[in-house]
């Protein structure tokens, strides 16, 4: 492996805290990331085309459009589940469960269904990744407080950011498999415009979170996103971008 891949994976994770950072502290969350997802999409598939054009317009392999829409589909539920964890549990609850089962999934999905190997080192870091999941979150305080008929912490926040893992795991397998059949940029380009409108299509027609007047089918009121304008999701929006790449 080359030594470029470990500060690539330490500057990902960086960028990752940052735009959850700006998105937690949104307000309502997943509006937010409608418009991040939206912004991130308009700076990066211009960017890409251009670049496509310069390489000398290569072939796409069909299954390679295929694997985007399924990414882009992934990408689309991963923020709104992410969105219905942030709106239920705090950021030092929520993004270590979703961020820490991800990659022990992932490396599940790979050696089960990709046939990938990890060598002794590989698992050493497998299990201390596990332990280090386990110390943080400390998974048997929910079952207790199951047993004592509280439900889950945070009200679902839990439930919702392992939920959260398995689709960050199913999207790396997914992209793993996409970007070895074009650049990794190329793939990019298919599946970030069809995340954005899934995930403004979810927020248009199927979020039910969105505030109302009180009256039965009363229409929206105040917009919880105030404190989350443009500017500050398009930012969130281009850091996310900048840790897929």
């Amino acid at each position: 492996m080359p030594p470029i891949v470990f500060p690539l994976v330490a500057l990902a994770a960086v960028l990752h805290v940052a735009w959850n950072v700006l998105l937690k502290s949104a307000g309502d969350p997943l509006r937010p990331s409608g418009r991040a997802a939206i912004a991130g999409a308009a700076v990066f598939v211009p960017a890409a085309a251009v670049a496509y054009i310069a390489v000398g317009s290569p072939s796409i392999p069909p299954e390679a459009l295929v694997l985007g829409l399924l990414s882009g589909l992934l990408e689309a539920a991963y923020f709104i589940l992410l969105s219905a964890a942030y709106r239920r549990g705090d950021l030092s609850v929520v993004y270590p469960i979703a961020r820490g089962t991800a990659p022990l999934l992932a490396v599940l999905l790979g050696v089960v269904v990709l046939g990938e190997r990890l060598g002794p080192i590989a698992w050493v870091g497998v299990a201390t990744l596990l332990g280090g999941l386990l110390a943080i979150q400390r998974p048997w305080r929910a079952i207790g407080t199951l047993r004592r008929g509280h439900g889950l912490i945070g009200d679902g926040a839990v439930a919702f950011a392992f939920a959260t893992g398995v689709t960050i795991a199913a999207y790396s397998a997914v992209d793993r498999v996409g970007s070895r059949l074009v650049a990794p940029w190329l793939f990019g380009a298919f599946l970030f415009p069809v995340a954005a409108v899934a995930l403004a299509a979810w927020i248009r027609f199927a979020d039910q979170s969105r505030p109302t007047d009180g009256a039965a089918g009363g229409a929206p009121t105040a917009d919880r996103t105030a404190g989350a304008p443009w500017p500050r999701s398009a930012t969130a929006g281009i850091l996310s971008i900048g840790a897929y790449v």
